[in-house]
């Protein structure tokens, strides 16, 4: 709640989706947007074992301003983890998008699409947990004592460490002593059991998702695996085989202190990523749409997957007085995906048009040279021509435009 509210966010508009350890490249971290998979790898929830005694207050709210303090600060030190891994987002999407997306779009996109929400409600629900506490309580607690400078204090420095995140600044993660067990040998072991564990778990929803009928474009598969997945006990297990108990810090942070530590360290980094590349790829072939499903998505639409080839289909459908309707997608791009079924409904009702679809991380010179701003984004072509590009993942607004190049002499807007 409080990272909604505090932060100008209805919470209702936070979708639950993808937690990677920064390590990942954007490609694993935007096919997995569609779903909950909670932090893996460097994701922690190390829950702050203090021991104290709530104290109740018969009037206003249930909690007293030092056990509230308490709760918020226990819940500061938390968010740090998932924080630094919107941060790691950010930066990889501003790179990705080469600064074609405004600053408010991409941190919009961020909240309903990035790693913050999902991670944060297993935290919150955890921390409430422990301290036999709701949302509820704690939201009315910090609302009644909004005026008091401490409760202040940490409530502002809790939205600037979001917002910070959003433009991809990296918050300072405090680390703890490990033991000696912990070497970059076991580290790297422990990061394998849980890219491996992830990957089984997946392969098991895919396979139930698809035996009901869903495919990987559709949103409904998505709430699926998302509702049905627990990276926590995956990476739990992961620890505890490993033999990380018995010692005062948990082994979630630990784990979390040594990944950072031994990222210092060049070879240990490129190892960390030559994993998380393979893991990468498995994840891919797994959410690929298979022969049937994507014969039966884009029957009436034409893959490019390279500049030469979007120059050369251009170059013939030129010649062949068509009004041609572009795809412009990438597979990080959520509200493309989401819109795959729509551009294959539109091109089954206009037959007379040809449709592409072109994959920018594969053709990256074509979105320079079409002048695209933002994703998603439609190009309207007639004899080579460039007729309009159509920005943002406005379907009826596509159709209307499709109608007007058809019918020029009909005011479609």
């Amino acid at each position: 709640w409080y990272h909604a509210e505090y932060m100008g966010v209805e919470r209702s508009s936070l979708s639950l989706v993808l937690c990677l350890p920064p390590f990942f490249s954007m490609t694993t971290r935007q096919l997995l947007f569609w779903g909950g998979v909670a932090a893996a790898g460097a994701a922690a929830v190390y829950i702050y074992n203090q021991s104290q005694t709530k104290e109740k207050v018969k009037s206003g709210p249930q909690l007293t301003k030092e056990y509230l303090l308490v709760i918020l600060k226990e819940i500061q030190r938390e968010m740090q983890t998932p924080l630094s891994e919107l941060a790691a987002m950010s930066q990889q999407l501003r790179a990705q998008t080469r600064g074609s997306v405004p600053d408010r779009e991409l941190e919009m996109y961020l909240v309903h699409q990035g790693p913050f929400a999902s991670h944060m409600k297993q935290i919150e629900e955890a921390i409430y947990s422990k301290h036999e506490v709701t949302e509820a309580v704690v939201k009315k607690a910090t609302k009644y004592y909004d005026s008091d400078d401490e409760i202040a204090a940490i409530t502002t420095s809790m939205r600037k460490m979001y917002a910070d995140a959003l433009k991809g600044s990296m918050p300072s993660l405090p680390t703890v002593d490990l033991p000696e067990i912990m070497t970059p040998e076991l580290t790297l072991s422990i990061f394998q059991k849980i890219m491996n564990g992830i990957e089984t778990e997946v392969a098991k929803l895919v396979k139930a998702a698809r035996a009901a009928g869903k495919n990987p474009r559709d949103p409904s598969f998505s709430e699926q695996v998302q509702s049905q997945l627990d990276v926590t006990s995956i990476r739990t297990k992961a620890l505890a085989d490993s033999g990380l108990t018995g010692f005062k810090e948990s082994p979630q942070e630990i784990f979390r202190s040594a990944l950072q530590k031994y990222a210092e360290d060049p070879t240990f980094a490129l190892m960390i990523r030559s994993q998380s590349e393979m893991h990468e790829k498995k994840l891919q072939d797994l959410l690929k749409l298979t022969d049937e499903e994507e014969k039966g998505l884009l029957k009436r639409i034409k893959k490019i997957e390279s500049d030469e080839q979007y120059k050369q289909v251009m170059a013939e459908l030129a010649t062949q007085d068509k009004l041609v309707v572009v795809d412009f997608w990438a597979v990080w791009c959520g509200p493309c995906l989401q819109l795959g079924p729509v551009v294959a409904d539109l091109s089954e009702e206009f037959p007379s048009v040809e449709f592409l679809r072109v994959d920018l991380d594969l053709a990256e010179k074509t979105s320079e040279e079409v002048g695209l701003r933002m994703m998603p984004t439609f190009g309207l072509f007639r004899n080579g021509e460039k007729l309009e590009l159509v920005e943002g993942p406005d379907a009826q607004l596509l159709k209307r435009r499709i109608e007007a190049q058809l019918e020029p002499t009909i005011v479609a807007l």
